[in-house]
């Protein structure tokens, strides 16, 4: 037989090898990753919990809290900040062990208060549209330790009906029969498709500083 068409015989049984031996592992892999999702899902717990409060201070206050905070462009002139904060809302969590496999924060736009009710006005029709779109979800994306060191966790924001990948940093840990969950991040208005709700004598930011905390009964 010709030395080359040998060679050539060789070199597709090599080639032959190598891909049985890619699928092999691939396929392997594709199972470690599915027994790894099933493992997280069977025997995990969820709880539900709704916090809430009936005006403006007494969430400021509180230690279970959603806040937004805007910066004024116009501070030292006009003192222009913005601190919204959620007077009800609701986490959804998923354990098993030590691993949350999912994490939500919701709250209904209409209970976004900022402390002055003509801007209340102005923010939820203007900016979110809420009578289309009442609610505002924040949903991690990935699964994460319970740990008090913070972590950086892949995450959406659900507004207006359009999903936003943001980045949350998280804490959280368990103490006895509660689970503290703390969270933050920095987020755009122009990136959400959220409208700037600057007016002529109040300008603000386009950043706004997310940041919530809760402790969850087990």
């Amino acid at each position: 037989m010709n030395t080359f068409l040998q060679f050539g015989i060789k070199y597709i049984m090599k080639i032959n090898d190598f891909s049985n031996i890619y699928k092999r592992y691939t396929m392997k892999y594709l199972l470690s990753i599915v027994a790894l999702l099933f493992s997280l899902t069977i025997n995990a717990k969820a709880f539900h919990q709704s916090f809430g409060t009936d005006n403006f201070y007494k969430a400021k206050t509180s230690l279970n809290f959603v806040r937004f905070d805007i910066e004024g462009t116009r501070a030292k002139v006009f003192p222009a900040d913005v601190l919204g904060m959620a007077k009800r809302f609701s986490i959804k969590i998923n354990i098993k062990k030590d691993i949350v496999n999912t994490a939500e924060v919701r709250f209904k736009v209409e209970d976004l208060d900022t402390d002055l009710a003509i801007r209340n006005k102005r923010m939820r029709a203007f900016c979110f549209n809420y009578e289309k779109y009442p609610e505002v979800i924040i949903k991690a994306k990935n699964y994460f330790r319970l740990k008090a060191k913070s972590q950086n966790v892949k995450a959406v924001m659900i507004v207006k009906g359009r999903e936003k990948p943001i980045m949350l940093k998280l804490n959280s840990y368990k103490n006895g029969k509660k689970l503290y969950l703390k969270g933050s991040s920095q987020v755009s208005l122009s990136e959400l498709e959220i409208p700037n709700p600057s007016t002529f004598f109040n300008k603000v930011n386009d950043k706004v500083d997310i940041s919530f905390s809760a402790s969850i009964d087990l």
